[in-house]
């Protein structure tokens, strides 16, 4: 999804509005919004991480 500029808030949220309710809030809720943001990116790398470590096993065992 990400190849085609995937963007999370594109879901007709007004940005206008989400800096409001960040504000009244404290702006507790940009913590919460940087993880939906960057979660696909998380999830790549731990991904890729495994990967490797999957095949370094299996390299090992298939010798």
């Amino acid at each position: 999804m990400m190849a085609f500029d995937w963007d999370p808030f594109t879901g007709g949220t007004d940005s206008e509005l989400m800096a409001r309710g960040a504000a009244s809030h404290g702006g507790k809720g940009g913590f919460v919004l940087l993880i939906i943001q960057f979660w696909p990116y998380v999830l790549m790398g731990f991904s890729g991480y495994f990967a490797l470590g999957e095949f370094s096993f299996l390299k090992r065992e298939l010798r």
